[in-house]
């Protein structure tokens, strides 16, 4: 079994994507993962046979040799087929739940040309094996960015879609709606343990965000900043020029900055949440506590409608910084109703994810 599309352990969102990849592929009894596709292979130490693709980096010379560059490494070059990957694979092949295909720029779309690109072309190609992109988040795109990507998709057996827009603009009829797989995983660890009520702390998870609207953005920032003196701001990603720290530090804050899960994993330290990153949220409420998002893809609005807490999801440029004080510091006090909210849409997840299992299971079994 091969797994595409993986990003890097220095992301432990990403990170976090691949382990409840595995845990999905053992319920529906498919074997080991074999090979693994991942941007920073290095971090992925639990696999044997990895690989890192040749990406033709963006450069300062003009988006036309951008589009070119990336035109050569889809159809021209052929490193990630010879040299890893056989043309045609016998075995699942499986991509990690995400978003990372997205465009909502042109330099964006390259990006995810260049990363990304390669392997859906790949995947597309695949006749003798399913293959199944577990919960994702697709797009927006634009032209022939759009139409590339469509035409690919559609020859994979399955996709499952995690939020409504994807659905509705891809239009394709090998489309499932799922919940992420994270909010899968905070579904079934839901009703183990008693949730905690009141806490002592508030954190932000926050990541630079370089798309129109980055200034607004980052005002709003420095406003909850002010706002909440004592927001610890916690790292979830270095390296790969997505570096928290660094984005931290412009932001003003000084001094040793902790990481989410040496933070969250620890019950003492349990504390609201306010992430821009949706599985900063997601780990965050996995480990106890509840959690505001400032959404800057469609990926969050449809994570949180799943888990029936709608109104703790607002749009990274348009949030009202004083409107998140508030939903916090009430979270801080009595978190009650939040946790009411979550455990009434369990049974509806979870149904949903034995739905997603089955299918998977089925799909592959028409191969053996």
């Amino acid at each position: 079994m091969i797994v595409l599309h993986a990003y890097s352990r220095k992301n432990s969102g990403d990170g976090l994507l691949v382990d409840l990849t595995t845990e999905v592929l053992k319920e529906a009894g498919l074997d080991k993962i074999d090979k693994i596709v991942a941007l920073d292979k290095a971090s992925f130490t639990e696999f044997d046979d990895k690989y890192e693709p040749k990406i033709i980096k963006a450069n300062k010379l003009g988006k036309v040799i951008f589009a070119l560059k990336a035109f050569l490494n889809i159809f021209v070059a052929n490193d990630l087929y010879e040299k890893y990957l056989p043309k045609q694979c016998r075995g699942p092949i499986v991509s990690v739940g995400g978003g990372y295909m997205r465009g909502r720029t042109l330099l964006e779309s390259i990006k995810t040309f260049l990363a990304h690109g390669p392997q859906l072309n790949w995947a597309s190609r695949q006749k003798l094996s399913p293959v199944i992109y577990l919960p994702q988040s697709i797009g927006p795109f634009s032209g022939l960015m759009r139409i590339y990507v469509r035409s690919k998709l559609k020859k994979v057996n399955l996709i499952f879609a995690r939020d409504d827009l994807t659905v509705k603009e891809l239009n394709l009829p090998n489309v499932v709606r799922v919940p992420d797989l994270a909010v899968q995983e905070l579904a079934m660890a839901y009703r183990n343990e008693e949730q905690q009520q009141a806490f002592d702390k508030i954190y932000l998870i926050a990541r630079d965000v370089n798309v129109p609207g980055r200034e607004k953005y980052i005002e709003r920032l420095l406003e909850l900043k002010r706002l909440i003196p004592n927001l610890e701001p916690l790292i979830q990603s270095e390296g790969r020029g997505n570096n928290d720290a660094t984005f931290y530090k412009k932001l003003g804050w000084t001094g040793e900055l902790r990481r989410v899960k040496e933070v969250l994993d620890i019950p003492e330290n349990r504390g609201v949440v306010i992430s821009v990153r949706l599985h900063g949220s997601l780990q965050s409420m996995i480990s106890g506590c509840p959690s505001v998002h400032l959404s800057y893809e469609r990926k969050g609005f449809g994570a949180f409608s799943d888990l029936g807490v709608s109104p703790y999801c607002h749009g990274f440029k348009k949030f009202d910084p004083k409107l998140v004080t508030q939903q916090a510091n009430e979270l801080q006090a009595d978190a009650s109703n939040y946790w009411d909210n979550i455990n009434a849409s369990v049974d509806n997840i979870l149904s949903k994810r034995k739905k997603m299992i089955n299918l998977i299971a089925t799909e592959c079994g028409k191969y053996k």
